[in-house]
């Protein structure tokens, strides 16, 4: 039996195609299914869910306030997400939002990307929260060199916007490879994330020296234990 994948508000399905691609079971549900009456549909392998960010999104937000009905709107979709999470007991699962105010509702997020640092050439401060194993964040340009106003522009009938809220490829393959297996197969912390910023000439820390450092840490730590 294929495995299961619920692509929660997936729009395009982008974030989902790479399951796609490998034969699971992937179920995109998006608009004009409403997932707030969606019947349980038994235990699943994994689950992506992206809510809508309007009224979350730190750039939006800057433009006009948003009313409390507004709020309990988007909380619903929210919720709706994480409901089946509870009831459907994937492997794991992840919610993802661009950098906003959901954090006052669902706290600190435990993982955060921008496209460039998975090879897309633009900036969107992404946050996710859930249970899963971090993708691998390959690739570590400098901020200084990356434009996200020249390079997403509207395509195939979309407009810049909407080309925005797809999740990037490069991302989605990563998040792949770190999750065809349950959350906690990896130890955590095993994939610690590059930084967002570095004094001007000096080198990344990229995941695989953070590794590294980690697999110094803990023979460190079991020399001492047997001294």
């Amino acid at each position: 039996m294929k495995k299961i994948i619920l692509d929660l508000c997936g729009g395009t399905g982008a974030w989902s195609q790479p399951y796609a691609e490998k034969g699971y079971d992937v179920r995109v549900l998006t608009l004009p299914l409403d997932i707030r009456v969606m019947l349980f549909p038994g235990p699943v392998h994994g689950i992506l869910a992206a809510p809508p960010c309007t009224m979350f999104s730190r750039a939006a937000t800057r433009v006009w306030p948003r009313s409390e009905a507004q709020m309990r709107e988007a909380l619903s979709i929210v919720d709706a997400c994480l409901r089946l999470v509870v009831c459907c007991k994937p492997k794991w699962w992840v919610l993802e939002n661009p950098i906003g105010t959901l954090k006052k509702y669902l706290g600190e997020p435990i993982y955060k990307f921008d496209p460039y640092e998975f090879g897309d050439p633009y900036t969107k401060r992404t946050w996710l929260w859930g249970d899963f194993a971090p993708p691998f964040k390959f690739v570590c340009a400098n901020k200084i060199e990356v434009n996200r106003h020249e390079n997403i522009k509207s395509k195939d009938g979309l407009s810049r916007v909407a080309v925005r809220a797809i999740t990037p490829l490069g991302f989605a393959r990563a998040f792949f490879k770190a999750n065809p297996l349950a959350a906690g197969s990896v130890p955590s912390g095993w994939f610690a994330t590059a930084p967002t910023s570095r004094p001007r000439g000096a080198p990344w820390r990229t995941a695989s020296t953070a590794g590294e450092s980690l697999i110094r840490s803990r023979t460190r730590s079991k020399t001492k234990s047997h001294s």
